[in-house]
């Protein structure tokens, strides 16, 4: 498998759907086809959250958020269909939540802006996982046609 390194620097910040943020895209498949108004296959972003509110809706995407810096923040989910609503807690640095992007899904900080590190995936076309390793020596391999991608967030 190549290697490629990739840094943040020179990456620019992309309005969120909805207009009430911004996220910078670190990774996707293809690059830059959010922002260029494609569908992607897979992606990887950083979002400055500063305030409450509505995520944006991303049919046919499953996400995963990860608190990366901040005082934390609760997901406030809307299944379809007439289930009861949902609340998933990010309370500490690198606690993670998975849910349907298709879902409505409303953030409400605890304590101050957060950062929070977003992988989204096509669930019709991949599936992806996320995982935190703290330490030397660790590391992930790539399942037979798949990738690794890592992105360092402390150290």
């Amino acid at each position: 498998m190549p290697l490629a390194l990739a840094t943040t620097a020179g990456h620019r910040p992309v309005p969120w759907r909805n207009g009430a943020g911004t996220t910078v895209e670190l990774a996707s498949d293809p690059p830059g086809g959010l922002s260029a108004g494609m569908p992607f296959l897979w992606r990887l972003s950083l979002a400055e959250v500063g305030r409450d509110g509505p995520f944006s809706l991303f049919p046919g995407v499953d996400r995963t958020i990860m608190l990366a810096a901040g005082g934390g923040m609760a997901l406030e989910l809307e299944p379809p269909g007439g289930a009861p609503p949902s609340t998933l807690s990010l309370d500490v640095p690198f606690a993670q939540a998975s849910f349907p992007g298709d879902w409505p899904a409303a953030c409400r900080l605890r304590d101050g802006p957060v950062r929070a590190f977003n992988l989204m995936v096509d669930r019709a076309r991949a599936s992806a996982a996320l995982h935190v390793l703290r330490g030397r020596g660790r590391f992930l391999a790539a399942a037979p046609g798949g990738a690794v991608l890592v992105h360092v967030l402390a150290g």
